[in-house]
């Protein structure tokens, strides 16, 4: 149990993580602002064998050092997760994600976990509250705004 987030929260989350899997969509986002407990929440979850957290961005620039960029499917970056890291046991826990808002890899993140979701059931911390399924990152005027809608994502606002 962490300091952060509610016995209840925490529960919840563990219900629906170790349920995921029979989820015809395995996909759960933990989002909140920073300081909320996401990432505490992810590593409570791997201690309890719930998953294998993944730094993603460590692991997405290990993948963009060995493949050209225009590479990046979630058919590929399965096989990589696969090949890299035998042992990461899924779910896989995708924490520190920011990498992927780079706007020259062309990726659009909630999309591309989804995808992602159907070889694997996949966490996602996200980095700022989801509201009314409208997930942003970044600030509009900035190179890094994300900004997708998509109100049938698993979400928990932690």
């Amino acid at each position: 149990m962490n300091d952060v987030i509610s016995p209840e929260i925490s529960e919840k989350v563990y219900r629906l993580v170790g349920s995921l899997s029979s989820n015809l969509h395995p996909l759960l986002i933990l989002a909140g602002g920073h300081h909320v407990g996401k990432t505490i929440m992810a590593q409570t979850l791997e201690g309890r064998g719930q998953g294998t957290v993944v730094n993603f961005s460590a692991f997405l620039a290990r993948f963009l050092l060995q493949n050209d960029q225009r590479a990046i499917s979630a058919d590929r970056v399965s096989g990589y997760i696969t090949s890299l890291e035998q042992r990461v046991v899924p779910p896989y826990i995708f924490d520190n994600i920011e990498l992927i808002f780079l706007k020259n890899l062309h990726i659009a993140a909630i999309p591309f976990f989804q995808a992602l979701a159907r070889h694997a059931p996949i966490v996602v911390v996200w980095p700022t509250a989801v509201a009314n399924g409208i997930f942003n990152f970044s600030q509009p005027n900035r190179p890094d705004y994300y900004s997708f809608y998509n109100p049938d994502v698993l979400v928990i606002n932690l």
